[in-house]
């Protein structure tokens, strides 16, 4: 199975996440810089984590994103689930 590209961008914003000090944030701005991707397209990205429980949006001028649970509680079919949606991981017909 060959999942697509934001699934890999998802997984490297929350590894990014998870290497933040204790009560740090990372702007969306330096997480696109980082993974090199639009700033529009990250935060669409971000929305997604968001809502799905994954990452906290922080408000604020120091404000940014952290994770919402330590990154050993987040399976890889959570990040999958946010990502391409609740549907069936499988495209065949089914048994």
């Amino acid at each position: 199975m060959k999942m697509k590209s934001g699934m890999e961008q998802a997984v490297s914003v929350l590894l990014l996440l998870s290497r933040l000090p204790v009560q740090s944030s990372l702007t969306s701005e330096a997480i696109s810089q980082r993974l090199r991707v639009s700033p529009s397209y990250l935060k669409k990205l971000m929305r997604t984590l968001v809502q799905a429980g994954l990452a906290e949006s922080i408000p604020g001028t120091k404000g940014g994103f952290t994770l919402t649970k330590p990154l050993t509680d987040i399976a890889l079919y959570d990040v999958y689930q946010a990502v391409e949606g609740r549907g069936s991981m499988y495209q065949g017909k089914g048994l």
